[in-house]
């Protein structure tokens, strides 16, 4: 806001846009991401946006049977359980999947649910669920 009321937003010594180093936009179109509703959520019929499905209706597509449940997710670098909304039932979802891998430098909440992980500089732990394997 005071960059805006002393007049130096995009001015050199306020706030600059620059273009950035890759243009997001058109590699999202490029590969396809830039269509709306490209594909459908199986619970509740949401819209993918960018390629991606609401994190709302994760647990939902796990635990709710059928063609196309989750059964196996794999997170790199996050932490859903802590960062989405109703991170418990989140965790809860997680063990239940047949596989779950989580690439991470910390061990997270998220990563505490997994069947498999893999710490910086670590070997793979043993995987809890025979149906989920690391290489």
């Amino acid at each position: 806001m005071l960059n805006i009321v002393t007049g130096n937003l995009d001015a050199p010594g306020g706030a600059v846009f620059s273009e950035g180093l890759v243009d997001l936009a058109g590699l999202g179109a490029a590969i396809g991401l830039d269509r709306y509703g490209r594909h459908r959520s199986r619970i509740g019929n949401h819209p993918s946006v960018l390629g991606e499905l609401p994190s709302g209706i994760l647990v939902d597509e796990m635990e709710t049977p059928g063609d196309g449940q989750i059964r196996a997710l794999v997170v790199t670098a996050g932490n859903p359980v802590l960062s989405i909304a109703n991170g418990d039932a989140l965790a809860r979802a997680m063990r239940s999947l047949e596989c779950s891998v989580v690439l991470d430098f910390y061990l997270t909440e998220t990563a505490a649910q997994r069947t498999t992980s893999s710490r910086a500089r670590a070997r793979w732990s043993a995987p809890t669920s025979p149906s989920c394997t690391a290489s």
